[in-house]
């Protein structure tokens, strides 16, 4: 998905299977189009562990509906990205990785978040002022909040600046050293 003659996507696993996580990192650029005013979604999504990172699904999309706000557009890519990729990803690693973990084991899908609203949102199950997420983009805060709660995600807060390898999904890059970087 990410290979062109001059560009590969190169990835290293160099632990054993009981050391291996996965984790999804969503993003969204709020008002990205200028001509829509649509934010883009970005879904990244990879196995990690001290001595890997191996990205294994990935995607940009165009978001259906405008948002009025940033934390909208990042709710609606965390939800798009929990649903597209995370519950694939809960059913697909429980099934690989049983075999090296103890009989109560199950998979879990660590959530890189940077936006302080949107998991706020997401942890408390409560949404006050973003009228339009439900009915135009589809997304239920409760849902999010039970699947946190049933402990098949972690939701951790991720600074800004450790969110790059989502940032190539959503975002425009003027400087070539860091759209390099990124890649």
């Amino acid at each position: 998905w990410l290979t062109s003659n001059n560009y590969k996507t190169i990835g290293w696993i160099g632990d054993s299977p009981e050391l291996l996580t996965t984790h999804l990192y969503a993003d969204a650029n709020f008002a990205g189009c200028p001509y829509t005013l649509k934010s883009t979604s970005g879904e990244h999504h990879n196995i990690q562990g001290p001595n890997s990172r191996f990205a294994w699904s990935a995607g940009a999309h165009g978001q259906t509906c405008l948002a009025q706000s940033t934390p909208e557009a990042e709710l609606a890519a965390l939800n798009g990205a929990m649903k597209s990729k995370g519950e694939p990803a809960l059913e697909l690693w429980s099934v690989l990785l049983r075999q090296y973990h103890t009989p109560e084991w199950t998979a879990t899908v660590h959530i890189h978040e940077d936006n302080t609203a949107c998991i706020s949102c997401c942890r408390s199950g409560i949404n006050k002022t973003m009228k339009t997420l439900e009915r135009g983009f589809g997304v239920d805060i409760a849902w999010n909040k039970k699947r946190i709660d049933s402990g098949d995600y972690v939701l951790c807060h991720t600074r800004s600046s450790h969110m790059g390898r989502i940032y190539i999904y959503t975002k425009g890059f003027g400087n070539p050293a860091t759209w390099t970087r990124l890649r």
